[in-house]
């Protein structure tokens, strides 16, 4: 199999292997050919939410917060970065959010 190296400084390479958990080569793999599944990770971010925790934010401000950031991540992508995101969703058998 083929070897491929690139330059990086040693912040990023720190980062890098944070983020890979070890698994550099399997990381980079999948960020580039998109092999990562993102339900895991929604899973994990729900998971550590809890709305009733004190002095954490109330449902109806996470709601406010998740509507501001969906809104501005829209704002910023071309219609047919959309509309693959939108493809993703409805794969992982998530519902799709519309605005009607």
């Amino acid at each position: 199999m083929p070897t491929i190296c690139f330059r990086c400084s040693e912040a990023e390479k720190a980062e890098l292997e944070v983020r890979a958990n070890g698994e550099i080569s399997a990381y980079i793999r999948a960020r580039l050919f998109n092999e990562d599944d993102v339900k895991p990770l929604l899973e994990q971010l729900l998971l550590r939410f809890d709305p009733t925790e004190s002095g954490g934010p109330g449902y109806g401000s996470m709601e406010g917060l998740l509507a501001e950031v969906l809104l501005l991540l829209r704002m910023t992508m071309k219609p047919d970065v959309q509309r693959e995101a939108r493809a993703e969703v409805e794969r992982l058998g998530l519902p799709v959010w519309a605005t009607e």
